[in-house]
């Protein structure tokens, strides 16, 4: 799968930098968060597409009273990204309604998401964005197996191939007793697309996990340090603790390499001879006598006979000259048998 030139399932984790309503209602503060994800050093920066009138049938006060926080104004995504691109970012949002689907479609944006509320609730919403052509990603959450395979059928009928799959957990915050990581096998199997986790647990620890298993995107909630207020700041990482989320998963990517073990490090190389165990003497020797392992200790040094030599020396050689105790055996020291 690729994304604007960025492969997606290749060995290297699309990260995604998910501000959902921890905006605010405010554009400035959209901004700031596509600066501080461009900082991080992220994929691309995504939001979500909410707007009360077009998704709630005569909405009661609490509905409408989240909803003036987490609204997301249809004018702002092509604002938003232009902003992330020139940031160097990719940008998207998760459409909840159909208009929104449109919006991104005109300004063309690189990719998709849609969260698992509309992958199993929603399959007209799921055609109109296959029909896009667009990759995307398909959320899990509570959308189980059926309504997955479900969504992919749409996309397939409407060829559209350039999908892939967030196993998550709709819980804020999950339990890690909930997340059951090992879901993004079964997914890959199932599907034969990449799979990557969405992570609505508190820290990294397990985001971590998720790339160290496998996972070919990882996306993960973001605020400002100063956003304390939000629906979604209880369950985000920090801007600065984002950013080193970022690095650590950079770290597990490296060393998740599968070299196989035909040869050691150059450093493990140069270390194991430092301790090998050498043949030292144990007994003066005369020349032309013959050596058992008796006659043997065995001490580390970087010169010197190996002692897996043992055997070999009992059987097939005989002392040289004359050797006193104590002394690092050579092969310079023996001679062969007669």
């Amino acid at each position: 799968m690729e994304i604007a030139g960025r492969k997606v399932g290749q060995g290297k984790t699309f990260i995604i930098a998910e501000v959902g309503s921890n905006h605010r209602g405010d554009i400035h503060c959209a901004k700031e968060h596509i600066d501080a994800a461009a900082e991080a050093g992220v994929d691309a920066v995504k939001f979500q597409s909410l707007n009360l009138a077009k998704l709630w049938y005569m909405p009661g006060e609490p509905v409408k009273e989240l909803h003036s926080h987490i609204d997301f104004p249809e004018d702002w995504h092509l604002e938003l990204l232009e902003y992330a691109n020139h940031r160097g970012l990719l940008f998207s949002s998760s459409p909840t309604y159909l208009d929104a689907v449109r919006i991104m479609c005109d300004i063309n944006v690189p990719f998709f998401k849609i969260a698992s509320a509309q992958v199993g609730t929603f399959p007209q919403l799921v055609r109109a964005v296959a029909l896009t052509g667009k990759p995307v990603f398909l959320s899990s959450g509570i959308a189980d197996y059926t309504q997955i395979s479900s969504a992919i059928k749409i996309f397939q009928k409407e060829g559209n191939n350039n999908y892939a799959i967030f196993h998550c957990n709709s819980i804020y915050p999950a339990p890690p007793s909930a997340v059951h990581l090992k879901r993004m096998k079964i997914f890959r199997n199932m599907f034969k697309c990449p799979v990557g986790f969405s992570d609505h647990t508190d820290g990294s620890a397990i985001a971590l996990a998720a790339v160290a298993l496998g996972a070919d995107m990882l996306e993960k909630h973001f605020r400002l340090d100063k956003i304390v207020d939000s629906p979604d700041a209880p369950f985000s990482l920090t801007a600065s603790q984002f950013a080193c989320m970022v690095r650590d998963v950079r770290t597990v990517e490296v060393a998740c390499g599968e070299k196989a073990r035909l040869d050691l490090e150059l450093p493990e190389a140069d270390f194991r001879e430092m301790v090998r165990y050498r043949l030292v003497l144990r007994h003066d020797k005369i020349e032309g006598e013959d050596i058992s392992a008796d006659d043997f200790s065995y001490l580390r040094s970087h010169k010197g006979i190996d002692v897996s030599q043992e055997a070999l020396i009992s059987k097939y050689f005989v002392i040289y000259r004359a050797v006193k105790s104590g002394t690092l055996l050579h092969w310079s020291d023996l001679r062969g048998k007669i």
